[in-house]
């Protein structure tokens, strides 16, 4: 361990990006009392208005509170992104975010964004007794190459990308997650319940880390469920993070608590039940601010005090991402997150719904686990007949397509 934090210590004297004093501040703030989160929240987004009236998209809003800024989506972003530049000038590198809720959004990151990012998750760690020399091993969505493999291995991690995950792969990347023994397992939530479902069918032992820690996709049902079988003595934890910002992570209680620190989280249009769309700011994104920003989730926000002693709010419920619902000819929509695939789902790996709407039909396209074994299609036909009145048609593949990041998408939309 000494070595390696070292490296790390050396890494932050070369590059700049020295995070160690900024994870003690995030670790001290999460138990603030509300007063003061507020009164931080506050005095962060009076400098990042300043910074954002410099621009011409915001030159009429340096002394407006934040609920007089307008509402921003996704393509009144990628529209205006030109009008909304400042003129800060400080270093920054631009990021893309994978596309998986529309068309790819460039982020310019200044060097406090990304501190942040990696302080928050460095403070996460914290929680589980860890840190950032811990062995972690990563199932993600970059393009692996001989950069990356050399970048892991000097921060005791190993790294492999979801878009090369196969059944001709995974023996290896099994063997050498039982060698490394990473105390972190850290990727894509569908990733690992590949890898995690190969091993199972292969009859290969795994090694239980001491956390997994899912981000990117939404953590479904099934796959959690999966995961808890397959690694009892494992937390489980989601970290919510968006290309946008790092949102939330899940406290060794079970509650997912947002970065306050960070980012402001509001829930605008809430139904019946306080849930609604996330909209965030981002008090670091002096480049091009990300200011009540819809992010493409539908959350609901509870302050209640968590169990472990944080002050910061919780994320009680992510409903799933705007393009993840059924919206049925008679005008009402489900969550795909609401779908109960425990009936059915004993030997599928991946299923992804193409949903036909003006002919009402799910096609249920889907890998299975073995193909020497049946699919509950009667059950399935069932409760899609049942609950939503849509007929269902079946695609038995050998791959279902990921986004460009290596991310599943459940939910196809045809009209």
């Amino acid at each position: 361990m000494i070595f390696y934090k070292t490296l790390n210590r050396l890494i932050d004297i070369i590059t700049g990006y020295d995070i160690s004093k900024r994870t003690a501040e995030a670790i001290r703030f999460d138990f603030l009392d509300r007063n003061q989160i507020d009164d931080y929240q506050r005095q962060k987004f009076r400098e990042l208005a300043r910074i954002a009236s410099t621009s011409e998209y915001y030159k009429d809003f340096y002394d407006k509170s934040l609920e007089e800024f307008p509402l921003v989506d996704r393509d009144e972003y990628l529209k205006n992104m030109h009008q909304m530049r400042t003129g800060y000038k400080h270093p920054y590198h631009i990021s893309q975010s994978s596309g998986s809720t529309g068309n790819p959004v460039q982020q310019y990151i200044s060097k406090a964004m990304l501190i942040a990012k990696r302080a928050s998750h460095q403070k996460m760690l914290s929680w589980y007794g860890l840190n950032r020399e811990s062995p972690e091993f990563k199932l993600g969505g970059l393009q692996f190459n001989l950069k990356t493999k050399i970048y892991y291995y000097l921060r005791n991690k190993r790294y492999f990308s979801s878009v090369y995950i196969s059944d001709h792969t995974l023996p290896r990347i099994i063997q050498t997650f039982n060698r490394f023994k990473p105390a972190v397992l850290y990727g894509y939530p569908a990733t690992i319940n590949r890898f995690v479902i190969f091993a199972r069918e292969n009859g290969l032992a795994l090694h239980h880390p001491e956390i997994i820690v899912t981000h990117a996709e939404n953590l479904y049902k099934d796959i959690r469920d999966n995961l808890g079988i397959a690694f009892p003595d494992s937390k489980i934890v989601n970290q919510y993070w968006a290309t946008e910002a790092n949102i939330a992570e899940t406290c060794p209680h079970g509650n997912l608590h947002i970065d306050e620190d960070t980012v402001i989280c509001e829930v605008h249009d809430p139904d019946e039940h306080g849930i609604g769309d996330l909209c965030i700011t981002n008090f670091f994104s002096y480049i091009v601010p990300v200011i009540r920003y819809k992010i493409g989730d539908r959350v609901k926000v509870s302050d209640r005090i968590c169990s472990c002693g944080r002050s910061t709010k919780i994320i009680e419920l992510i409903e799933g991402r705007d393009y993840e619902y059924l919206e049925l000819p008679d005008g009402r929509k489900f969550p795909i997150t609401a779908l109960d695939e425990s009936e059915f789902a004993e030997n599928i790996l991946y299923y992804q719904l193409i949903y036909y709407k003006k002919e009402k039909k799910i096609v249920f396209r889907f890998m299975p686990v073995r193909k020497d074994l049946p699919v509950r299609m009667d059950l399935i036909t069932s409760h899609f007949k049942k609950e939503f009145g849509l007929r269902t048609e079946f695609d038995q593949v050998d791959v279902i397509e990921t986004t460009s990041g290596g991310k599943l998408k459940r939910l196809i939309v045809i009209d």
